[in-house]
């Protein structure tokens, strides 16, 4: 028996329609976009955590509110 549902198939040679490229380009440069992001905010803070951590106030402010 044969199918009678056929599979249609566009005419783009790269088998994505352009909308679905443009979709993909912007999710790719979003997806690139927030990992910089990230990368850059995780950067910053584990910088002021090495600043705060290391800060000789802080370590006096624990001692005073031991007492």
């Amino acid at each position: 028996m044969a199918n009678k549902y056929r599979i249609r198939t566009n005419s783009f040679s790269s088998g994505s329609h352009p909308r679905d490229i443009k979709n993909r380009t912007k999710y790719n440069f979003f997806s690139v976009k927030m990992k910089k992001n990230a990368r850059k905010l995780i950067t910053s803070l584990k910088k002021m955590d090495v600043e705060f951590t290391t800060s000789p106030l802080w370590n006096e402010d624990y001692d005073n509110s031991i007492i």
